[in-house]
């Protein structure tokens, strides 16, 4: 069994939807648990349309709060690409740390970006 899926195998993938409407907006999971180190590896997408109000920031407390304290996780991993300033903003926000970049790692848009790595411990969310 890899041993960065759950136990049953499966990942974790959530819709996310307005609350206000109950349109589906994006989705988020938990890509990979490494459960030795107690250390998850998520992912967020919200749609464009809906970036500027707060869904993704209120998404990431949730799952973070989720992990954090009910499955008791130590630390919370997510890498980004370069281009995508509404993320980092996001992330920050939250209240992750740049960890590191692997340089000039993906090929879009007719040229090179960097991908970013972002780390978070329970007191540092936001």
């Amino acid at each position: 069994m890899d041993k960065n899926l759950a136990p049953n195998g499966e990942l974790f993938n959530f819709a996310i939807e307005s609350l206000e409407t109950n349109e589906y907006i994006g989705g988020c999971g938990i890509n990979s648990l490494d459960r030795k180190n107690s250390v998850a590896t998520i992912g967020l997408w919200i749609g464009k349309e809906y970036h500027g109000f707060g869904f993704g920031s209120d998404t990431l407390r949730v799952l973070c709060k989720f992990l954090f304290e009910e499955m008791n996780i130590h630390k919370i991993k997510l890498h980004y690409f370069e281009f995508n300033e509404a993320g980092r903003r996001c992330y920050e926000a939250v209240g992750f740390k740049e960890e590191g970049r692997n340089r000039k790692e993906l090929y879009r848009y007719g040229k090179y970006y960097d991908t970013i790595n972002m780390g978070l411990f329970k007191d540092e969310l936001k």
